[in-house]
């Protein structure tokens, strides 16, 4: 399969990969939002085929993620959305659907969150409104950003990729050649950044103003 990449200057943000995938003439835009510690080709592969028969089908990595845009400061998924929205508008695309998986769920709901106008529907994959809901749940985010910055302090860790963290996504299904590819996909991120998107979700909570979305969703 073809893949169409280009590459789009966001002001003030930097220089962002993203591929685009043409539809049929005047489709619909889905933009497709990866999980933690993972890539829009590693999430994606074996859907984008099916999809562009009836969309017009664009991938980024978010930022820090593969070919994402460099982490400058904390990792915000507020600043994931607005990457996002500043890319569409960087390739000329009015609105779009987002497609957010896991992480990329968070992504898509603070799309619709903050740029509305930009929004022509939600597609909402493995994601939630709150992440952290239980007592214990709660044990674990109030020590994650200790955890991050200690580690964060450790030079060789920036060497180590987000494998380490999500290879147990994987499960035991795959066989090797796709499950190293798989690892390899994930190594493309580092280990401090999947820590720094996890404190990051470990704070998303979209239960207050969910219900208020006014687009098709599923």
């Amino acid at each position: 399969m073809a893949r169409f990449a280009r590459t789009a200057d966001l002001p003030g943000r930097g220089r962002a990969v993203v591929w685009d995938e043409p539809g049929p003439p005047h489709a619909p835009t889905l933009v497709l939002l990866h999980g933690l510690a993972l890539t829009a080709e590693l999430n994606w592969f074996g859907v984008i085929a099916t999809l562009r028969r009836r969309y017009r089908v664009v991938t980024l990595d978010l930022r820090g993620h593969g070919d994402g845009l460099p982490i400058r400061g904390p990792f915000t998924l507020e600043g994931c959305a607005d990457d996002v929205a500043a890319a569409a508008e960087a390739l000329g695309i009015d609105q779009f659907i987002p497609v957010g998986y896991s992480m990329g769920g968070f992504v898509a709901q603070l799309l619709w969150r903050r740029h509305p106008d930009r929004v022509a529907g939600l597609v909402l994959c493995a994601t939630a409104r709150t992440v952290w809901d239980s007592p214990l749940e709660h044990g674990i985010s109030a020590v994650l950003p200790s955890v991050t910055h200690a580690i964060g302090w450790l030079p060789w860790v920036e060497r180590l990729g987000a494998d380490l963290l999500a290879s147990s996504l994987l499960g035991h299904g795959s066989d090797r050649p796709a499950r190293e590819w798989a690892l390899a996909q994930m190594r493309r991120t580092s280990l401090t950044t999947a820590l720094g998107a996890m404190q990051a979700a470990c704070g998303f909570a979209s239960h207050r103003w969910i219900g208020l979305v006014d687009v098709p969703s599923a």
